[in-house]
C-alpha cells in the first residue's frame, strides 16, 4: 500500500465511481433528504467522497433522453478492496430497488498513486511524532513502519514502556513498542505539577488514577484510540437491518461526534457501545451468566449480577422507536454470541473499543474487583 521514495511516500488507492440519478423516470426530482441519505450512507462507511453534478445522454430507438445525475467518487485504500467490493455490490442493488431504476452505473477506476509527505503519512497511520524530529529520523521511522506488513492490522497492540516528565526541559517523554519497533516522542509539557499522566493503552494507569481521581492528561489518545476509526472503512460488529415502511419518531440520529448518521449506522454504533461494556466485564473474568443487558427508550444499561461486585455502565440515548430498540437487542444478542465464539471482526472490535473507551471501562471493573476480590475455593 505504501512505498518510500527519496523525499516522500507514495500510497496506492483505488477509485470507485457511482452514478446516482437525482430524478425519477418521469423527470420528477427525488426528495433532497433521500439524496442526502444516499451520500451519507457512503460516508458512514468510508472516509469521504467527491460529488459532481453531471448530465447523461442515452438513446432508445429514435429518441434521445437526458438525465441529471450525481457522480460520486470514492477513494479506497488498496488493502480495503475486499470490503469495498462487498459494500458497493450490495449498495448498487439496493439503490436500484430504492430509486426504481433498471440499472445503477458503478465502476472501479484504475489504481492511482497519491504522493504524501512524511508528516501526512504519520498522521494517516496515527503516529504522534515530535515536531523537532529530523527528516532523516522521520524517514527511518517511516521505512520501519512500511516494512512491517502487520503494522496496520495490529495497530492497537502497542505497549507504552515509559511515560515520565522531564521537568528541566518541560517535556513529556513517551516511549512505546509497536510491532517490534521502539518509538520515542517528546511532547510539550505545560500542565500543572499535580497533573497525573496516563497512557491511553495502560489499564493499570487508569486503575491507579481511580483510587484518587484528580487532574489528568491522557497520552496517546489519538495513536491508541482514534486511529482505528480514522481513514478506515467502518466495520460493524453485526450488520443492522433497519425496518422499512416505518414512520420513525426520530428521523435523524447523530454520532458521538455530533455528525448526522443513518438509522443503520446508529444501531451499529450503539451496539458497539453496549458491547464495550460487555467486553470489559468479560475480559476481567465475569462469566456470561453474571452479565445482563437492557435496551429501552432512554438507552442501555450493562451490569453485573454478582451482588458483591456490582458494576453498571450506562449508555444514554433517546430511542423512542420500539423497532429500533428491538433491532439493537437483536444485534447485541448476535454480537455476544460471536464474542464467546471468537468470531467478531477484528477491525470492528478495534473500532468499538476506540469509540467507546473500552480501556477506561475495563479499568473501572478492575478497580472494583481490587476492592472486592472474588473468593476462590
Amino acid at each position: 500500500m505504501y512505498q518510500l521514495s527519496e523525499s516522500a511516500i507514495t500510497k496506492r488507492i483505488e477509485s470507485w465511481k457511482l452514478i446516482v440519478p437525482i430524478h425519477d423516470n418521469n423527470g420528477v426530482d427525488f426528495d433532497r433528504d433521500l439524496i442526502d441519505s444516499i451520500t451519507q450512507g457512503i460516508v458512514d462507511n468510508f472516509p469521504g467522497l467527491t460529488a459532481i453534478n453531471c448530465v447523461g445522454l442515452w438513446k432508445s430507438g429514435q429518441q434521445t433522453f437526458k438525465d441529471r445525475n450525481l457522480q460520486l467518487i470514492i477513494d479506497v485504500a488498496a488493502d480495503d478492496l475486499g470490503a469495498a467490493e462487498k459494500f458497493f455490490s450490495k449498495y448498487k442493488a439496493d439503490l436500484a430497488t430504492h430509486l426504481q431504476q433498471e440499472k445503477i452505473y458503478l465502476t472501479r477506476e484504475q489504481s492511482k498513486t497519491e504522493v504524501i509527505s512524511y508528516d501526512e503519512f504519520f498522521r494517516e497511520v496515527g503516529l504522534e511524532i515530535s515536531t523537532n524530529t529530523s527528516n532523516e529520523e522521520k524517514r527511518r521511522t517511516a521505512q520501519s513502519v512500511i516494512d512491517n506488513v502487520n503494522f496496520i492490522v495490529a495497530r492497537m497492540s502497542y505497549e507504552t514502556t515509559l511515560l515520565r516528565r522531564d521537568t528541566a526541559r518541560k517535556v513529556i517523554i513517551w516511549e512505546r513498542k509497536i510491532c517490534g519497533m521502539l518509538l520515542r516522542s517528546e511532547l510539550p509539557d505545560g500542565y500543572p505539577p499535580g497533573t497525573e499522566l496516563i497512557a491511553a493503552d495502560r489499564i493499570d494507569h487508569y486503575v491507579e488514577w481511580l483510587k484518587n481521581p484528580r487532574d489528568v492528561f491522557v497520552v496517546g489518545d489519538w495513536e491508541f484510540q482514534k486511529f482505528v476509526i480514522s481513514g478506515r472503512p467502518f466495520t460493524p460488529l453485526i450488520e443492522a437491518n433497519v425496518p422499512t415502511d416505518v414512520n420513525f419518531e426520530i428521523r435523524q440520529y447523530l454520532s458521538q461526534r455530533g455528525e448526522p448518521i443513518s438509522h443503520k449506522r446508529f444501531i451499529e454504533e450503539f451496539t458497539m457501545s453496549i458491547m464495550c461494556g460487555v467486553m470489559a466485564f468479560r475480559d476481567e473474568g465475569f462469566l456470561p451468566e453474571e452479565l445482563s443487558v437492557s435496551v429501552g427508550a432512554d438507552g442501555s444499561i450493562q451490569w453485573t449480577t454478582d451482588p458483591d461486585r456490582k458494576v453498571a455502565f450506562i449508555c444514554p440515548a433517546s430511542i423512542p422507536d420500539l423497532s429500533i430498540q428491538h433491532e439493537i437487542l437483536r444485534c447485541v444478542k448476535l454480537a455476544i454470541g460471536a464474542l464467546f465464539e471468537g468470531s467478531l471482526p477484528v477491525l470492528g472490535v478495534q473500532q468499538a473499543k476506540a469509540l467507546h473507551r473500552y480501556v477506561f471501562k475495563r479499568g473501572v471493573v478492575r478497580r472494583t474487583l481490587q476492592d472486592k476480590p472474588r473468593n476462590h475455593p
